[in-house]
């Protein structure tokens, strides 16, 4: 019967991994996200009860788990106290799905069940990335079927901007997480027992994805990425692989130059890359725009530098959305006008923290290391969000809390 209750539990865990990976940002799956959390929650409520099979959390993530939901908690109810209209909203992200989150993964007490968990997300983004490259492919006439989820809450397509193919559709918004992710994936292939065809396989087309999602930021990710994995790498114990990864790098690097260079592209994506720094981009006006007048905002007066204007708040000198005035492109800086210097110190702390205890725990035991991924996609999610709000979504911050359920258990081997 344990058995029973626990398999069951875990299938539901790993059909909510793929939807929250495959379709984020899906309004029409938000009610099947939603039963899904609650039957992982009842089913886990009962393996706790009826077997009083209780999880014990170590201090450390007591304490980060603590300054991350009593600030969250105290944020939410100051807005919501000056009538900030997002307050609620944001008291979902930030205390509601962390405690649920949290209780979800920490009651996953096997090493084969987060292997599971690892291999259903490298799957899922997998499937994210074929089906981004088909619908590619059908538009320019190469193949004759098109496999299509589009919904009422999400249109897909793509379409043509400055000579560049560009991608819509749910799963691209889980690629920023999944960059990382299958980067560290291809330099820990030794470990993943992959064959070098295989590898190579995965790497060419995530590069051709890359270059056909029309997404500046998963260019710079993407360097981030290879220079953060190489720079690791000297630090753990799969160091002697450092020199085969550069070489995949290279290999690939070079099949995308000359593609690029014999299409006469190489100009245009060297200036879309650039254009994510210069301010004279009409997108980088209005975040620079944006950044001025949150800042300007956020130091109206000591208290609002020290705790900012509360969870749900926002300016209203600039809105860039109208059903959600409170959500801005500029992650973190929106994070400081409502939560102050000592809430980006809370939030940013515990994510820098997490990421760094997980690289240190995964680098503990080779068996841990394959693990080491979730590390390097919650890394890149976060540098992403400094001009898109990933991490106030929940189907983007369920990486960091894996990550804490993770360490959590790992603890006892």
């Amino acid at each position: 019967m344990k058995i029973s209750i626990i398999s069951v539990k875990n299938l539901f865990i790993y059909l909510y991994i793929i939807t929250v990976v495959v379709f984020p940002l899906n309004l029409d799956f938000l009610v099947f996200k939603g039963v899904l959390v609650i039957i992982i929650v009842l089913f886990t409520i009962i393996e706790n009860l009826f077997y009083r099979n209780f999880p014990k959390i170590t201090k450390r993530l007591w304490i980060i788990l603590l300054l991350f939901i009593g600030y969250s908690f105290y944020s939410s109810i100051y807005g919501y106290a000056i009538g900030a209209p997002g307050a609620l909203k944001q008291a979902q992200i930030y205390i509601v799905w962390p405690l649920v989150y949290t209780y979800i993964f920490i009651n996953v007490k096997s090493f084969e069940i987060f292997k599971n968990i690892l291999r259903i997300i490298e799957y899922s983004l997998i499937i994210v990335i074929v089906y981004g490259i088909q619908k590619v492919l059908h538009y320019l006439s190469f193949i004759s079927f098109e496999l299509s989820f589009e919904t009422s809450s999400f249109l897909e397509g793509v379409s043509v901007s400055n000579f560049f193919l560009e991608m819509s559709y749910p799963g691209l918004n889980s690629m920023a997480f999944g960059i990382g992710f299958i980067i560290s994936v291809i330099a820990l292939n030794y470990i993943y027992n992959r064959k070098f065809i295989l590898n190579i396989t995965l790497f060419i087309s995530l590069l051709i994805f890359m270059f056909f999602s029309g997404r500046r930021v998963f260019s710079i990710l993407y360097i981030i990425g290879v220079f953060l994995i190489l720079f690791i790498s000297n630090k753990s114990s799969f160091n002697n692989r450092k020199v085969k990864f550069y070489l995949y790098h290279v290999f690939g690097a070079v099949i995308f130059l000359i593609f690029l260079y014999y299409n006469q592209y190489l100009d245009e994506v060297f200036h879309r890359i650039m254009d994510a720094f210069s301010s004279s981009s009409p997108g980088t006006m209005v975040k620079i725009e944006t950044i001025k007048i949150l800042l300007s905002g956020w130091a109206d007066s000591f208290t609002t530098i020290l705790i900012g204007h509360g969870h749900g708040s926002f300016s209203s000198l600039i809105t860039r959305s109208t059903d959600m005035p409170w959500s801005y492109e500029v992650y973190y800086v929106a994070l400081l006008y409502q939560t102050g210097l000592i809430g980006i110190f809370i939030y940013l702390g515990s994510y820098i923290y997490i990421s760094a205890l997980g690289i240190n725990m995964f680098n503990r035991k080779k068996d841990f290391q394959i693990f080491l991924p979730l590390v390097f996609g919650l890394i890149t999610l976060l540098i992403a969000s400094f001009t898109n709000p990933y991490l106030a979504r929940f189907d983007s911050i369920w990486v960091m809390f894996l990550i804490i359920g993770m360490i959590n258990n790992l603890n006892k081997y």
